[in-house]
């Protein structure tokens, strides 16, 4: 199964190349002034190779992109209600230290599915957003200019920003709604835990106490 992913992830990379798999020469008149002199007067645009490899890469992305989130939202919505039914169990009767522990977890990882559905889903949208809007744009025979220029260029830069954050946001999201994360980060860095604390105050109670029997 992984391997077929893969060959299909290669399959659909591969299909969007036509895009920008052509060179294109632009021919730049600077104005005669003594700063421009070094100036270059060719300029190379990777381009699509025709208008139908332009559209086509933007649609594919908001594709996979919805069938991916309604894929998570699906699969996350069945492990909460699991988890919640696990936990509603779990208050019918008398409960043990383990079974509050594992309540506590299972509320953490609830809240780690949603705020990774929440994230996946505001990190990408406005790209998607802007590449179909785009599309509609050209496709339609009277150019709609949604967004001005500035106003483009402002979206692109805040898209491609949350593209970026989307990729590593996850250990942020782990270490916020998962104290057992938390712990195993502080530790990997070298920093003191909870747990470490009650581990020291318990062995210095220990020792008080044995220092007085003695």
């Amino acid at each position: 199964m992984i391997v077929g992913i893969w060959i299909v992830s290669f399959v659909l990379a591969a299909s969007v190349s036509p895009r920008e798999s052509k060179m294109a020469r632009y021919c730049v008149i600077w104005p005669d002034r003594h700063q421009y002199d070094r100036m270059p007067t060719d300029l190379y645009y990777c381009t699509s190779i025709s208008a139908v490899f332009w559209n086509y890469p933007p649609i594919l992305q908001a594709i996979i992109f919805t069938i991916t989130f309604c894929t998570n939202v699906v699969l996350y919505t069945l492990i909460v209600r699991a988890l919640m039914r696990r936990q509603v169990i779990g208050e019918t009767g008398g409960k043990s230290d383990a079974e509050i522990q594992m309540q506590k977890v299972n509320k953490q990882v609830a809240s780690m599915l949603v705020f990774n559905a929440a994230a996946f889903f505001l990190c990408l949208a406005p790209w998607q957003f802007y590449g179909l809007t785009d599309v509609v744009s050209k496709m339609s025979d009277e150019r709609l200019d949604i967004l001005t220029d500035s106003q483009r260029t402002t979206f692109i830069w805040v898209g491609t920003s949350l593209n970026c954050i989307n990729a590593s946001i996850n250990p942020v999201i782990y270490n916020i709604a998962n104290s057992r994360y938390r712990n195993a980060l502080f530790q990997a860095l070298g920093c003191p835990t909870k747990r470490d604390k009650d581990s020291s105050s318990v062995a210095t109670t220990s020792v008080m106490m044995n220092n007085t029997n003695i």
